[in-house]
């Protein structure tokens, strides 16, 4: 196919030619409060509505726009359900489809996908050019018997925003979905529970102001000759800005028995990492375990295979002090013990450890 490009002088610039300018990445703009088409079931009716009551809904597909006005909802048919206990499932899109250009209310509209009665099935929607394009904004389960008021409801909006350097600190009234570099700090605006929050990362290494717990060792201490699965402890762990509960159970015999870790009490998504200092005569490697269980961090079934963050480290020789570090986000349920054990086939020094995990949200 021959190249193109537009605009061109003296010519019309083609609904083609305006997505491949615009319509990289479809999602909500200007929205500060996440209120923006945002989903209202009214008892007694099969009528979802969508739209905010004191802002107006803005976005974009496939590089064309959509606005509901403030206070204006604007009315989707939902039917009811056939398909008994299982139900049936629909997405509420916007949808930018090129034959409707020439009418209005214009290329994009709101848009039932109808799932299938009987089928747990999420219908599956356009996601790019040519042609059509969805930008999912809900997805609602109705079953058989049911008031659409008593649908079970999964957001699906999603939110683009500015990206800027700003020497400023930034204001609230900021739209979710802007991204902002501010000195060594990397802010995001997003919405977190119904509630528009900043998170910040410091990209000098330190986590910005989220919630996180820590525990660790600054002494050093030896292991004997091949320390099978030694589990790493402390005498006086450090605890910082702790959301969760930590267990500082002493280690007995060398075992797993009640290792000192993290214990998770709020779920979520975490990032957890470790970062040691070792002086080595083999070639150790360590590990670090997210367990499955809630309370339990020893037990079959862990091995190399299993951890997070496995490292092995090269024989330096000379006692010569190296780092090991590792790191992961992973969804985490209440309960869940975070710990770190290390394997030697040699005598080795632990200079020091630290084990961190910091809550990112639910």
């Amino acid at each position: 196919m021959a190249q193109t490009s537009g605009p061109i002088t003296g010519q019309n610039l083609t609904d083609e030619m305006w997505r491949t300018m615009f319509g990289a990445e479809p999602g909500i703009l200007g929205d500060t409060n996440g209120t923006a088409f945002a989903l209202t079931l009214p008892p007694g009716s099969d009528d979802a509505e969508v739209g905010a009551p004191a802002n107006d809904s803005n976005a974009v597909v496939a590089g064309f726009g959509i606005r509901i006005p403030s206070g204006e909802p604007e009315p989707l048919a939902i039917p009811p359900s056939n398909g008994g206990t299982v139900g049936r499932t629909d997405l509420i899109v916007a949808r930018y489809d090129p034959s409707w250009s020439s009418t209005n209310p214009g290329p994009v509209r709101l848009h039932r996908i109808a799932g299938v009665d009987g089928s747990p099935t999420v219908p599956s929607f356009d996601s790019g050019a040519p042609g059509v394009e969805d930008m999912p904004l809900w997805q609602i389960t109705r079953r058989q018997g049911e008031g659409l008021n008593q649908a079970a409801v999964v957001d699906r909006r999603r939110w683009i925003g500015p990206a800027m350097h700003s020497a400023q600190a930034m204001h609230s009234a900021v739209p979710i979905g802007t991204t902002v570099l501010r000195g060594d700090t990397l802010m995001h605006r997003r919405l977190v529970g119904g509630t528009a929050q900043w998170f910040e990362v410091d990209l000098t290494g330190r986590r910005g102001e989220r919630p996180q717990i820590l525990i660790g060792r600054a002494a050093a201490f030896a292991y004997p000759t091949s320390a099978s699965w030694a589990s790493l402890s402390s005498d006086t762990p450090v605890l910082a800005g702790n959301p969760a509960s930590v267990g500082m159970a002493v280690i007995g015999s060398g075992t797993q028995d009640n290792p000192t870790r993290i214990r998770l009490s709020q779920a979520g998504l975490y990032a957890f990492g470790y970062r040691m200092g070792v002086r080595p005569t083999a070639t150790p490697w360590p590990a670090f375990h997210a367990s499955s269980n809630p309370g339990v961090f020893a037990g079959p079934g862990f091995g190399p295979t299993s951890q997070v963050g496995v490292e092995e480290l090269d024989h330096p020789g000379g006692n010569v002090l190296r780092y090991l570090s590792g790191a992961d986000t992973r969804w985490i349920r209440a309960g869940t013990e975070i710990g770190l054990v290390l394997d030697a086939d040699a005598a080795i020094t632990v200079a020091s450890w630290r084990l961190w995990a910091t809550w990112l949200g639910n």
